[in-house]
C-alpha cells in the first residue's frame, strides 16, 4: 500500500534515505581536533648524587668503616673565597647508621653538609657538581680525622 502511494521514484528514494540513515548511526564519530604542538620549555633533566656520612672516629678507622647516623643537607652552590659555603637549602634527608643518602636535584653546583646524628660540632661538607641524567657517587669525608 505505501508502495502504491509513492511510486517507483519515492520508494527509491525513501530506501536511500534510510540506509544513509542507518550507515551514519554505525559509522564512528568524528576524531576531536588535536591542537597543533606548541613548542614548550623542556623540563631539566636532574641528576642524582648517592654517597654516605663517613663516620667521625679520629685518626683510627676501623675496617670496615661504615657510615654514620645523621642529617645531610643540600645547599645551592660553592664555597666562596673567604670560605663560607652558601645559605640556600634545597634539601634535607635523615640517614640512619652504615645508609646511604640519595638525592635527585637538578644541574648544578652544590654543597652537601652531614650533621652527625651524635652530639657534635663537627660538620663535614663536600662540594657537588650535578649533571642531567647522570649519577655521582660522592661521600661526605671525615675531614677531621
Amino acid at each position: 500500500m505505501i508502495r502504491r502511494r509513492l511510486g517507483q521514484r519515492g520508494w527509491v528514494v525513501m530506501t536511500a534515505v534510510a540506509i544513509s540513515i542507518g550507515a551514519a548511526a554505525c559509522s564512528p564519530a568524528p576524531s576531536p581536533r588535536t591542537p597543533a604542538p606548541t613548542s614548550l620549555p623542556t623540563p631539566t633533566t636532574a641528576g642524582l648524587v648517592i654517597g654516605g656520612l663517613e663516620r667521625c672516629s679520629g685518626i683510627v678507622f676501623p675496617s670496615p668503616q661504615p657510615f654514620a647516623a645523621g642529617t645531610i643537607v643540600v645547599l645551592r652552590g660553592v664555597e666562596d673565597a673567604d670560605g663560607e659555603l652558601p645559605t640556600t637549602v634545597v634539601a634535607t634527608q635523615v640517614v640512619g647508621s652504615g645508609a646511604l643518602f640519595r638525592f635527585s636535584l637538578p644541574p648544578g653546583q652544590y654543597v652537601l653538609v652531614g650533621h652527625y646524628s651524635e652530639p657534635t660540632s663537627i660538620a663535614p661538607w663536600v662540594q657537588v657538581t650535578v649533571n642531567a641524567a647522570a649519577t655521582t657517587s660522592e661521600n661526605i669525608p671525615n675531614r677531621f680525622a
